[in-house]
């Protein structure tokens, strides 16, 4: 399973990367823009990375991986309202800091179900997100924004990030949480603030 979502992450994020940017070539976009635009899909994913790491320590992965998926598929479909190359640019950026919450969220999971399921299927985990990501994703995109329009294309896109919410209880399911340390103080331990 854990496969089967990494596909359909890294396929709907293929798909978007490729149609951002033919989104922003028909709202007339310059060469700046379309080089802010590109890059913008990075920023989030930069600067968010480590703070999700932590939270998923706190928050546990599945809620952030929910919550990062709907709000991201949500602008998603947005888009195709955005009336300017800026607007593409400033929705594309915070999209990118929602990211972050899906896929660190995942790798926590798939880390902790290593040994169980074994180190040779890490290869395909990762294999199946890139494949998605650089190959089918980008090959796809040209044909659902000619078949669908952008709307149609944005709408498919949110509606796939809809669908790895509904495939990951099956995933985090057996996630389980660390264990908070107990800390034991004896009588001969000096009272600190640790105790």
């Amino acid at each position: 399973m854990f496969a089967a979502l990494s596909s359909v992450m890294g396929l709907s994020v293929g798909v978007a990367k490729v149609s951002t940017t033919l989104y922003a070539m028909e709202l007339g976009a310059n060469e700046a823009l379309l080089g802010l635009i590109s890059g913008s899909q990075s920023v989030g994913v930069l600067l968010m990375s480590i703070p999700i790491g932590l939270l998923v320590d706190h928050l546990g992965p599945s809620r952030l991986f929910v919550l990062g998926s709907l709000v991201a598929g949500s602008l998603y479909m947005a888009l195709p309202a955005v009336p300017s190359p800026v607007f593409l640019l400033a929705f594309t950026t915070a999209i990118s800091f929602f990211m972050p919450m899906r896929f660190v969220s995942l790798s926590t999971v798939f880390m902790q179900q290593l040994e169980t399921v074994g180190e040779g299927k890490a290869g395909w985990y990762r294999g199946t997100h890139r494949v998605g990501m650089f190959l089918l994703g980008p090959m796809l995109a040209a044909s659902l924004t000619k078949a669908l329009g952008f709307s149609g294309t944005y709408r498919l896109i949110g509606l796939s990030f809809l669908i790895t919410v509904l495939m990951s209880p099956i995933v985090f399911g057996p996630y389980t949480a660390r264990p908070a340390r107990i800390t034991s103080c004896s009588a001969s331990s000096p009272p600190a603030a640790t105790c």
